[in-house]
């Protein structure tokens, strides 16, 4: 008969508390101001609580815990990391001696005793985590892997079970390019058991430990580059395997894994491709039920964003699609246009794909087992032994990705349009040959902010500026990059840049507000929407808005459809963004600043047919050679190829229109 604590289900952490405290890191280290968070059974120091850049963390079931409430003075010892490698006695009894003393071994809080409640409370507070870390960090997990029977019977707590065994490389690099270059591979016989830990013996034997890790804190990534290893170094089934396939090669080229959490990096390799894509993906599935133990991002609930800076808070189920996310947040913000608008995830470095910073969520993704879980991989690589990341390191934000107004615009969904045309200004998105046009925007915004703080009795009073007024508002309508790049210039020369942007940002306000237009020097995009406007009726805050947003949803990468593919063609595939929306279709080079390789406008597309996950595309372009007509044929292999054709034929149906349109009216001018 087995006691009831034999199997359990797994335990969650409760425990929370944060605030501001003196610290001191070792105990001759400086006492010094922190902000300490203690959550998910993990005790972090920040520099502060906005930026959150994480000083230092431990995981609270590998410490232990001293109460000197008298003298003020709370003591956490970290007894072991969360990666251990057996070294030499001298360098183990060295590490014992500088950790605790001027290491990172130690954190002493001091509190003021005269503020005994608040040492109580962090007290009890550490205490009760540290116990709940301890019961956590043992829970040993059902894990399931790939081709095995599923066992639906409880896991035994008492004892860990092994979920794969075998031989693999290891090599950790060094602190230095020099300490790096004389570490080589070292071949360790690997345990993985079911409560989330790794370790590595000499021998299948087992017996003594040479190290382990806590995979709870770690990530897992494939590296591109072979694995060589000599001859002589391979082991005598690793050769035995090489004699069975009949070949004797001097060097054996396998492949290699990363497992990463912030600075600390592990690397593992087999010569044999096979055994090491069987562990990449035992880890994947542990490491995936491992992260539910102490997520960083909700599992509840869901923080979406909008373009005007306001953010909506909505539940969070393992089946939330991100169409479902779309749909509740039209919803919630009266949005009639719901096909229109679109999820993407934003981060603060280029981690997507390894080379982007941002993606458009396709609506049948999984927000808690695809993105969300992709996030708490990201995060452990980046940021490493943590209980909170910075709140814009991952986020999502509802973002129009289409133009094609299929209902009437409530005054939300305007002021989110002009809200993300504007961003798209500042942030560089929007791009245009001639300068002037960011500047006539600029004016538009402008005029639009000028005339919505304005009374009935002042709109009617006529908007004249002048140099100067405008110097200290530049940075709310300009490119940020604009500002970055005069920040290492001379005063002097700064102040004579924000001048010049001044008085033509004023040039345009006032030609664009007060000054008759005349079609011929109409040479801009905004100017010549603006001039078209002007024959009909007065300037208003309305149209100004409308303005902006039709001139700057015309360029490729606003207001867009994005998809991730691979161009296909004879002697190459190269993985390309492709990017749908008013102003055509447009090819960019993946990267974290994509490169735009070739454009096409919607009188160059000819058609586009979808046939399974291949996009074909068939344009007609001018040779810049002999400036004849030619005909070419663009494949893209994306899963969201039917999306792209049914888009782009939406889109096609809005520019025939408009041509009719057009063709209608100049028939009737003739007419007259």
């Amino acid at each position: 008969m087995q006691s009831c604590d034999e199997f359990m289900d797994m335990p969650r952490f409760a425990v929370g508390h944060e605030g501001w405290l003196a610290v001191k890191v070792g105990m001759m280290g400086k006492l010094e101001k922190r902000y300490v968070a203690l959550k998910q059974g993990t005790l972090s120091l920040y520099v502060d609580h906005e930026t959150l850049e994480s000083v230092l963390s431990y995981n609270l079931a590998c410490c232990s815990l001293k109460v000197e409430l008298e003298q003020g003075k709370l003591i956490v010892q970290r007894d072991e990391k969360m990666y251990k490698h057996k070294v030499r006695s001298v360098r183990e009894l060295g590490r014992r001696f500088k950790g605790p003393l001027w290491g990172h071994d130690v954190m002493i809080f001091v509190i003021d005793p005269t503020a005994k409640e608040v040492a109580r409370v962090w007290a009890e507070k550490l205490e009760e985590s540290i116990a709940e870390s301890k019961l956590v960090d043992s829970y040993k997990m059902q894990v399931n892997v790939e081709g095995e029977d599923v066992d639906d019977k409880p896991v035994d707590q008492k004892k860990a079970a092994v979920i794969k065994e075998g031989y693999l490389r290891k090599k950790k690099p060094g602190n230095s390019a020099l300490q790096d270059m004389k570490r080589g591979w070292e071949r360790r016989y690997f345990v993985l058991y079911n409560d989330g830990k790794l370790k590595y013996y000499d021998s299948r034997s087992l017996g003594e430990e040479k190290g382990s890790l806590d995979l709870r804190f770690f990530a897992l990534q494939e590296v591109e580059e072979d694995m060589e290893v000599e001859e002589e170094a391979a082991g005598d089934d690793e050769k035995q395997a090489l004699k069975v396939q009949g070949h004797f090669f001097k060097i054996m080229k396998g492949k290699q894994f990363l497992l990463q959490s912030g600075k600390h990096m592990f690397y593992m390799a087999s010569p044999e491709r096979e055994v090491c894509d069987e562990w990449i993906s035992t880890l994947q599935t542990t490491l995936s039920i491992l992260y539910t133990k102490s997520p960083l991002f909700s599992q509840e609930f869901l923080r979406v964003h909008l373009m005007d800076g306001t953010f909506t808070t909505m539940p969070l189920t393992e089946n939330t699609k991100v169409r479902d996310v779309v749909k509740f947040m039209c919803k919630k913000h009266a949005l009639n246009n719901e096909t229109e608008w679109g999820l993407l995830e934003f981060w603060d470095h280029p981690g997507i794909n390894g080379i982007m910073s941002e993606r458009k969520l396709p609506g049948d993704e999984m927000l808690l087992d695809m993105t969300i879980l992709t996030w708490e991989q990201a995060a452990r690589k980046r940021y490493g032994l943590v209980n909170t990341v910075p709140h814009s390191a991952f986020k999502l934000v509802l973002r129009k990705v289409t133009a094609l107004l299929p209902q009437a615009r409530t005054k939300k969904e305007q002021h989110l349009e002009f809200c993300q045309a504007l961003a798209d200004v500042k942030d560089g998105r929007f791009s245009a040959e001639n300068k002037t046009e960011i500047f006539d925007l600029a004016a538009l915004a402008i005029f639009k902010d000028l005339r919505e703080g304005m009374s009935e009795e002042e709109q009617e009073e006529e908007l004249v500026l002048e140099d100067g007024q405008l110097t200290a508002q530049l940075h709310h309508y300009l490119p940020t990059y604009w500002f970055k790049a005069l920040e290492h210039k001379k005063p002097a020369v700064r102040l004579l840049q924000l001048e010049e942007w001044d008085r033509r940002v004023v040039q345009s306000f006032n030609e664009l507000t007060r000054e008759e237009l005349q079609e011929e020097e109409c040479t801009t995009e905004v100017r010549k929407i603006v001039f078209s406007f002007r024959l009909e009726t007065e300037l208003n805050a309305l149209a100004a808005t409308r303005m902006f947003i039709e001139r700057v949803r015309l360029a490729p990468l606003c207001f867009s459809a994005q998809y991730q593919a691979e161009m296909w063609s004879v002697d190459k595939i190269l993985k390309v963004l492709v990017v749908i929306n008013a102003g055509g279709f447009h090819v960019y080079r993946l990267g974290g600043t994509p490169m735009l390789l070739s454009s096409f406008n919607f009188e160059t597309l000819v058609s586009w047919q979808s046939m399974n996950d291949m996009l074909i595309i068939n344009i007609i372009y001018t040779s810049k050679v002999d400036m004849s007509k030619r005909r070419e044929k663009l494949r893209f292999l994306t899963r969201e190829s039917v999306h792209m054709k049914n888009l782009l034929s939406k889109y096609g149906e809005v520019v025939l229109a408009q041509i009719i349109k057009r063709m209608k009216e100049r028939e009737a001018a003739q007419d007259e």
